[in-house]
């Protein structure tokens, strides 16, 4: 496990052009943008998913994963070390977002007012990666890739736009200000709530992964 945690980090460093354009731009938005929190904490979170997912890429690449699992090295392990650098790269985005939002409006906004929306915004990439990890696996990195965005946009096409309305306007409009009220008036459970749900959802994806990666022939 740590030998392939030390891989991944050896492919990311040799993107390291890439990964310093990509901080400056975190940068800029941060301190550029005006009300930009929660955009900039929500990219971060995604940055460092999309970024150690593209890891699953390069061992397909010239017929890698046949040489990989030639080494003693277990189809179990590999799929748990993906989701565990996923996770550890997705977290490190995240902290070095908050902090750059912290120091930006260290004395016009409530800590609060930023950790909370931060925090709930982790649950989410874990659904992400739970999501984009069995993808990737199963249908290789362009055909996974295109699958993933397609489901999100899918999501958002019928919560935000018109299709919304054909459908139950008042139905879905009542049920997430239900949500945001009782977010707001019960912090910590509802954050508690959100990351057991994401923790059940990874572990079942975890799960379809491994089967995934047994099954598969290289």
């Amino acid at each position: 496990m740590k030998g392939l945690l030390v891989k991944d980090l050896m492919l990311l460093k040799a993107q390291k052009n890439s990964l310093i354009i990509l901080v400056l731009m975190l940068f800029g938005f941060t301190f550029i943008m005006d009300n930009s929190a929660m955009f900039v904490i929500s990219w971060s979170l995604m940055l460092g998913c999309i970024l150690s997912s593209g890891t699953i890429n390069y061992d397909e690449f010239d017929n890698g994963n046949a040489f990989l699992f030639s080494l003693p090295i277990t189809r179990t392990a590999y799929s748990l070390e993906k989701y565990g650098f996923c996770i550890i790269t997705s977290l490190v985005t995240w902290l070095l977002a908050v902090v750059l939002v912290l120091i930006k409006n260290t004395s016009s906004i409530d800590i609060d007012d930023v950790l909370v929306p931060a925090l709930i915004m982790i649950p989410v990439v874990f659904l992400a990666i739970s999501l984009m990890i069995p993808l990737l696996f199963k249908y290789g990195n362009e055909k996974g890739r295109l699958m993933f965005f397609g489901v999100f946009a899918a999501i958002y096409f019928v919560l935000f736009t018109g299709i919304k309305d054909t459908i139950s306007n008042i139905m879905v409009d009542s049920f997430i200000n239900s949500i945001i009220e009782y977010a707001i008036e019960n912090t910590k459970v509802f954050l508690a709530i959100l990351f057991m749900i994401a923790i059940i959802i990874l572990l079942i994806s975890i799960g379809a992964s491994i089967k995934i990666m047994k099954n598969k022939e290289f």
